[in-house]
């Protein structure tokens, strides 16, 4: 176990640079050994190892899309999305964090972290273990397999004065309902089940407002310089 943390350790600090990411994503092996670690039992022995996998995915996450993550993989984290919610654990914003970016554009990533991609697409042949590139570069969001339920929790949490948890939230349910398929799917539950969402709506036009006044402030400060 100590030598697994000890690697997981290694891999995650070298994933902070984003070359090291790059490449790592690119080893199909890299993925079926995070599955495999996120897989293992719950025990506390096994904690540090799992954390590290959970930051080591978010780092490579930046170069997946829904094409080119391995399906195990992304089943793995919808899972450990659920348990954490379940537990109540914080731990649950790094997944949200790796979903979002995992079922983002490719033109988004690249406004973000994806900026220098174009370099290592120029690279010569790769080798038999690394994974192929998004073979589109038009793809909508296609973040599935989280349950209704689970949807419910992360609105939960943009009810939370906690900024980390709401922007993590915020950027998740934005990934999430961008897919036509999503939507639909919850507007149907919402149809049909007695909660009451009107508290989300009214938190929403609150952080538009609040977005509006910041907004206002940086104009009115750039304007008296």
């Amino acid at each position: 176990v100590e030598r697994g943390i000890l690697v997981a350790l290694i891999l995650r600090n070298l994933s902070l640079l984003d070359e090291n990411a790059h490449y790592l994503c690119r080893l199909k092996p890299t993925a079926d050994l995070l599955t495999i670690w996120l897989r293992l039992p719950k025990h506390d022995s096994l904690i540090e190892l799992q954390n590290y996998a959970l930051e080591l995915a978010e780092q490579l996450s930046f170069w997946w899309s829904m094409d080119t993550i391995s399906e195990p993989l992304y089943q793995t984290l919808v899972n450990w999305l659920v348990e954490l919610f379940e537990q109540g654990d914080r731990a649950a914003v790094t997944v949200l964090r790796t979903l979002t970016h995992i079922g983002s554009a490719p033109e988004v990533r690249s406004r973000t972290r994806f900026a220098r991609d174009e370099q290592f697409r120029k690279e010569g042949d790769k080798s038999k273990d690394e994974v192929d590139e998004p073979k589109s570069e038009a793809e909508e969001s296609k973040l599935h397999s989280i349950s209704i339920d689970t949807i419910r929790r992360i609105l939960d949490w943009t009810l939370l004065e906690d900024d980390k948890i709401l922007a993590a939230s915020i950027d998740f349910l934005y990934r999430y309902f961008s897919s036509p398929a999503n939507t639909a799917a919850f507007l149907q539950a919402c149809a049909e089940s007695t909660i009451n969402h009107e508290p989300y709506f009214l938190r929403f036009f609150q952080l538009i407002k609040r977005e509006q006044r910041k907004t206002r402030v940086i104009i009115s400060a750039k304007q008296a310089i």
